[in-house]
């Protein structure tokens, strides 16, 4: 098994999903708001969470480098 690190969308990142620069704990939830542009990252076994912006139409949701196993 390989670790892959690619960069994501916000609204791209999966449940499983570790995001090194954010936090060593793999992701639980995203959950996408479209209304407000923003995005909630919620990580396992901890209370942290990240938010996401949306950028606009040209920009889109921010991005995170993400470790994901193959």
């Amino acid at each position: 098994m390989a670790t892959e690190y690619t960069y994501l969308r916000a609204d791209e990142i999966k449940p499983g999903d570790v995001l090194p620069d954010v936090s060593r704990q793999p992701v639980s939830r995203v959950i996408v708001d479209t209304e407000n542009g923003s995005a909630l990252i919620r990580f396992e076994g901890t209370e942290f969470n990240r938010t996401a912006r949306h950028g606009g139409p040209e920009y889109g949701f921010e991005c995170f480098r993400v470790a994901r196993v193959s």
